[in-house]
């Protein structure tokens, strides 16, 4: 199975109601100017901070709704503060002319912002390829049960990052081990990355001894290698360069919001080994499974259900609740947050009634077949993992 083999296999749409924005507040007679944000293979904060550049205006007035994929064509709803209205056409005009993949679309003026979960969700049309008919059939017999009972609330790949390791990052900050936490982020690199991002990511290993003990000439050669889409590591670096061993002011030169990401992450990790253990009882305990649990936290209670599994993890971590408290980056402390155990699929459906296999043939994989599939999901609920358990390869996921 291979999912956004080409961007045009993996189609979102955000769903939104702009009658419910224009019901917002009135925020300090304020204008909060309303787009509508379309991206192919582009990844969302690259996107937000070419929309902040172009519209001159502080990446912090730049707000949406929902995280979207780097990989495919995704639309979604943000609003931008301090906008000047005699030349908003003539900007969004130039900003569309100027930056290849991604498109704005002027929506209204309304006077809240958008703040992160004011979208219902997002609908989805997904082809997956390289499939068997073996695959084909396993999808056709879970349609029914998955459209009934919903599928178990994983979190998917894209919590943990492009090289699949934020809740690595996220375990170290919790363990006070940040030197370890900038290291392997600096270094992070997934299974397929191109020979420049391998060559990037190798030389920082092996020359991490060099930027601790602040060797300017380190700067230069790094200057020389490191990919475009990475050029913000180089204010980590040079904090490091500048101040010996402040790992904790190295990692502040990251955005809040991503920083905040990586503790999110390992919350994450533990939910999904929460799950994983579920779904092995599931056909004699399934009854007995919440609707909801909260993610581990500092005040999270081991004797509720499911408790034992997370007090595992953390023993096999070397953490304790009090490491949640992150007392030396307390802009980072994780509050309760309540995530549900299984969710319902809306309208999902293939784009055809399957009778005759050979009009599904996968023109990018020989002797292979490709089926679309439609859903909608609501806010947080990730469509790969919907797609991952139609397909009956839920050990995919990361756990």
């Amino acid at each position: 199975m291979k999912l956004k083999q080409v961007p045009e296999d993996f189609i979102v749409n955000e769903i939104y109601d702009l009658e419910s924005f224009s019901q917002k507040k009135e925020e300090k007679d304020r204008d909060y100017y309303y787009f509508k944000l379309t991206k192919r293979n582009y990844a969302q904060f690259s996107a937000l901070d070419k929309v902040s550049n172009i519209f001159g205006v502080s990446r912090k007035w730049v707000n949406f709704a929902g995280t979207k994929d780097k990989l495919g064509v995704t639309s979604q709803i943000i609003s931008i503060f301090g906008l000047k209205e005699f030349n908003l056409e003539k900007n969004v005009d130039f900003f569309n002319s100027k930056i290849d993949d991604i498109n704005i679309e002027f929506i209204g003026k309304y006077k809240g912002r958008i703040n992160l979960g004011d979208n219902l969700g997002n609908a989805f049309e997904i082809v997956v390829r390289d499939l068997t008919k073996d695959d084909i059939l396993v999808a056709k017999k879970n349609l029914d049960e998955i459209g009934k009972f919903g599928v178990w609330n994983y979190f998917d790949e894209q919590r943990f990052g492009y090289a699949q390791n934020s809740h690595i990052v996220g375990r170290y900050l919790l363990l006070d081990e940040v030197e370890m936490a900038l290291k392997t982020l600096l270094c992070s690199c997934p299974k397929d990355a191109s020979i420049d991002l391998k060559k990037y990511t190798d030389f920082i290993f092996k020359n991490w001894g060099r930027i601790v003990k602040q060797d300017e000439k380190v700067l230069d050669e790094i200057k020389k290698i490191i990919p475009k889409f990475l050029s913000s590591d180089l204010h980590v670096i040079r904090h490091l360069l500048r101040a010996k061993n402040d790992f904790f002011g190295a990692f502040r030169n990251i955005p809040k919001k991503i920083r905040t990401l990586y503790v999110n992450a390992y919350q994450s990790y533990v939910f999904n080994e929460m799950l994983a253990d579920f779904s092995k009882a599931e056909s004699k305990d399934v009854e007995n499974i919440p609707e909801d649990l909260e993610l581990v936290n500092s005040q999270f209670n081991f004797d509720d259900f499911g408790g034992s599994v997370v007090k595992r993890i953390l023993d096999e971590d070397g953490l304790i609740l009090e490491n949640f408290k992150l007392p030396r980056m307390p802009e980072l402390k994780l509050g309760g947050i309540i995530r549900k155990v299984r969710i319902q699929v809306q309208d999902l459906k293939f784009d055809s009634n399957l009778e005759d296999l050979d009009g599904f043939r996968d023109d990018m994989n020989e002797g292979k077949y490709k089926l679309k599939v439609s859903f909608a999901l609501g806010p947080g609920e990730y469509a790969t993992n919907v797609v991952k358990q139609l397909f009956g390869q839920k050990d995919n996921i990361i756990k």
